[in-house]
């Protein structure tokens, strides 16, 4: 078999063998990095990657005041590493590129859905008193609504009334939104709630 033929299977495993590291425990401030330019570059901020600092509990990182505390919020009972694992054994067993084909029905998720994700995932964390109420009122949240094989759609610029965080933002896999600054949070933060900011092209390059 000759190694052009087997591209596809050396592509194939050296990108899940990626996602499992990414998604470690060793890959967590990696991914916590990646979260934040992500949602800087989508809400059109400019920034130099210097900026972006990783923090002490209960901080992961900091950006011209802010203090962002990063959460993912996934599809109920979902087991990410079990699923890329399985994948990967898959795809090593694989003898043809066809095997590692699946169907695709993306399911419909819109902007208002995404928005209640985030807020329902803020108020989980309030009523689980996983932060004390002073630590709350200097932590910027920042929610990666992760929900693969979904498609996106009809943005919702929707904002909650209050919250013991400073903060609650969200990135998903196509917007990113602002939903609720407190006064005491940076100018920035503050000017971008309520505004909705759509994928942008070559956002992964930064």
């Amino acid at each position: 078999m000759s190694s052009e033929s087997t591209d596809w299977k050396e592509r194939s495993i050296r990108s899940l063998k990626e996602a499992i590291r990414f998604f470690s425990n060793k890959g967590k401030l990696e991914r916590e990095l990646w979260v934040s330019r992500t949602f800087l570059t989508r809400t059109g901020i400019a920034f130099e990657r210097s900026e972006l600092q990783a923090a002490e509990e209960p901080i992961d990182v900091q950006f011209r005041g802010a203090r962002f505390q990063i959460k993912e919020a996934m599809p109920e009972g979902r087991k990410r590493q079990l699923e890329y694992s399985e994948e990967l054994a898959k795809a090593e067993r694989a003898k043809e590129h066809a095997e590692l084909l699946r169907g695709y029905t993306p399911i419909e998720l819109t902007g208002q859905q995404i928005f209640r994700i985030c807020s329902a995932y803020s108020e989980k964390l309030v009523s689980e008193a996983a932060y004390g109420p002073r630590e709350m009122a200097g932590i910027d949240l920042l929610v990666y609504v992760n929900y693969p094989d979904h498609h996106e759609l009809k943005p919702h610029s929707g904002t909650i009334n209050a919250s013991p965080f400073r903060s609650v933002s969200y990135i998903s896999n196509r917007y990113a939104s602002v939903i609720y600054a407190a006064a005491s949070a940076p100018s920035w933060l503050i000017a971008a709630v309520g505004v909705v900011s759509d994928v942008r092209p070559g956002e992964d390059d930064d």
